[in-house]
């Protein structure tokens, strides 16, 4: 579903994804995957471990090219990427790991913003070293809207995180893009999540992955605790197949 009188920023099709196995046998990954995404929304990819969700950000990102199909950009992609894991220098401080990959017009204004926003203006000099792994995930999120894209994507940013620290952030990021609307994808198999943060949730099928459904999500359904709650039970009552390897 399209915001009404809003141009999509691109759209994808792709026929067919395959990998060659370690055996040299051949893994149908994604099959007749379409959809689009309209500018400064933020969709969810949600789905089962091994469905292709994270290898749907990495075409989206540019970074495999091996499919057959196409995706189709309205505008040059300036992308900024959010990994399951930080990937910091570990020589550099928060500031400096930030700022290598600010774009040019990223002034200290903005950062010393960014900072407070993401709750590490104290720590703009420490090193990863010193740093929990939440506040690391802070820094990478940082660092990805430092670089002003157009197109932000999040694999997975909160996994391997404790309820509460995962729930915090979740809160920063959603508060940060709704202060910085850009076009926003990210990848999840916690539905919760999914509801929290997405504007719409694509559900993605079991392997082949496909598009199985596009749901919105409404400032309604995140309500509260009993919202999110009743939203992620209405969605598993209905596709159950989609939770069975999900550890929620």
């Amino acid at each position: 579903m399209q915001h009404v009188g809003v141009q999509s920023l691109l759209k994808v099709h792709i026929d067919e994804k395959i990998y060659t196995s370690a055996n040299g046998g051949k893994i149908l990954a994604l099959e007749d995957t379409h959809f689009t995404l309209t500018k400064n929304s933020f969709t969810v990819l949600f789905g089962p471990s091994g469905c292709g969700k994270s290898t749907l950000l990495r075409i989206l990102a540019g970074l495999d090219p091996h499919y057959k199909g196409k995706v189709e950009w309205e505008t040059p992609p300036k992308i900024g990427f959010v990994f399951q894991e930080p990937r910091l220098l570990p020589w550099r401080s928060v500031r400096d790991n930030v700022m290598l990959r600010a774009d040019p017009t990223f002034g200290e204004a903005e950062f010393s913003q960014l900072m407070e926003a993401m709750g590490l203006t104290e720590l703009v000099d420490n090193f990863p070293s010193e740093l929990s792994l939440g506040l690391a995930r802070r820094v990478g999120i940082a660092r990805a809207f430092a670089t002003k894209p157009n197109l932000l994507l999040l694999d997975e940013p909160f996994v391997s995180l404790d309820a509460p620290t995962a729930s915090r952030l979740r809160q920063l990021v959603r508060r940060l893009w709704e202060d910085n609307p850009i076009t926003a994808v990210m990848v999840t198999h916690d539905m919760r999540e999914a509801v929290e943060l997405g504007e719409e949730v694509l559900l993605i099928t079991t392997r082949p992955g496909r598009v199985r459904e596009r749901l919105k999500i409404l400032p309604t359904d995140r309500a509260n605790e009993a919202a999110i709650e009743a939203k992620r039970a209405e969605v598993k009552a209905r596709y159950p197949d989609l939770f069975e390897a999900v550890a929620e």
